[in-house]
């Protein structure tokens, strides 16, 4: 007669449900009047991030739920490296949960216990592929952006590192190039991106097969994968990116958003950006009439008006080309996102976007259409206090 897990989670989204089920199988101890289900939640180091008590779950007769997400989500973190060149990534968390109870004044701890391990995102299994919710997708030669992965538990049996695999196609279909590139993706455990867009045409770090560039510079197309160069295996579908190449009067600029998996999507917008300032003001009303030598007169030279704080904000409105149906429903990620940055220059920028909703638009429904997004500078500019 013992304490056990009768259920454990399945997905390694860390602002997902994270529950446990677990059961006392004993009833001279779970009919205990005092008798509670304890679950003490480490990190992978051993560390107690917290202790829960608590009872039997409403109309069961010996079973316990638990769920520890809310304590995993305090320690992982976005990622977003705002050194274009840098291939490296934030861990992943490892994590223990061990279970046991109290009864009759006194506590019995870890008779079982359970591990997993937990990823910055909302939805999904997380291991081992790329954090998006797309198998393709249109890309601009000018944006700057990466495909996030994760690289966790033992999927393969790799020998010496993790691989990402770059293939260019012809608009036919003909392969014209494959490259592989190893460089940053050796560690386990990690959230790790890969260059594409003009991350990509610019990559300049070394191979382990082929010859730079990553992408042929006549490919229509190309596709990247992850897995084992050593052992030849892959895993997961290959994600594609078709190339898009247009003109404009306009200087263009990449927004980079966090999206549902952890990762951070991009996307490049080419025309017309308008810039403008949202201002706040305070006021007071002053005190213009004063002595002056033996005489009280009114001072017309002092505001009876005071504004004794300023502060404004910039607002940086963008648009888009003309989208398909497949492109405005990817670009709705950016509206819902918590956390974007504008790549401005050589520079990001952290960004709200300015919305109270999106409207989905369609072809068949809208024939041509492109969308509109406001950013609004993060930090407010301040004047002097008077």
């Amino acid at each position: 007669m013992a304490l056990s897990i009768v259920n454990t989670p399945t997905s390694q989204a860390a602002y997902y449900q994270e529950a446990y089920t677990i059961e006392e199988s004993s009833s001279g101890i779970y009919g205990v009047a005092d008798f509670k289900f304890i679950a003490v939640v480490k990190n992978g180091a051993g560390t107690q991030l917290a202790k829960f008590k608590f009872p039997i779950y409403p109309n069961s007769t010996n079973k316990g739920v638990v769920n520890v997400k809310r304590i995993l989500e305090t320690q992982v973190t976005s990622y977003f490296d705002l050194d274009l060149k840098n291939n490296s990534a934030a861990p992943c968390l490892e994590y223990d949960v061990e279970f046991g109870k109290y009864y009759s004044g006194s506590e019995s701890l870890n008779e079982v216990s359970s591990s997993g391990w937990v990823a910055n995102g909302m939805s999904g299994v997380l291991d081992k592929v790329p954090l998006v919710d797309f198998t393709e997708r249109d890309i601009h030669d000018s944006e700057l952006g990466w495909l996030y992965y994760n690289t966790f538990t033992a999927y393969v049996p790799l020998v010496n590192s993790e691989t990402a695999r770059y293939k260019s196609y012809s608009a036919d279909g003909t392969l014209l190039k494959t490259v592989e590139t190893g460089a940053g993706l050796q560690l386990e455990g990690r959230q790790r991106k890969v260059p594409v867009g003009a991350n990509a045409t610019a990559y300049a770090s070394s191979v382990l097969s082929g010859s730079l560039p990553l992408i042929d510079p006549a490919a229509a197309y190309y596709t990247i994968e992850f897995g084992s160069y050593e052992q030849a295996i892959y895993y997961g579908n290959p994600i594609r990116y078709n190339r898009i190449n247009t003109c404009s009067q306009y200087e263009g600029y990449t927004l980079n958003w966090l999206n549902a998996k952890g990762g951070f999507d991009s996307w490049y917008f080419q025309f017309k950006r308008i810039d403008s300032y949202e201002i706040q003001r305070q006021t007071m009303k002053r005190q213009r009439w004063e002595l002056d030598g033996n005489v009280y007169a009114e001072n017309t030279h002092k505001h009876a008006i005071t504004n004794y704080i300023n502060k404004s904000r910039q607002v940086i409105t963008l648009n888009s080309d003309n989208l398909t149906t497949e492109q405005a429903e990817f670009l709705k990620g950016l509206f819902f996102s918590p956390e974007v940055y504008l790549l401005d220059g050589v520079d990001y920028y952290p960004v709200n976007v300015q919305a109270d909703g999106y409207e989905q638009k369609k072809n068949i429904n809208d024939d041509v259409f492109n969308v509109t997004v406001r950013c609004l500078i993060s930090d407010f500019e301040r004047t002097q206090r008077l």
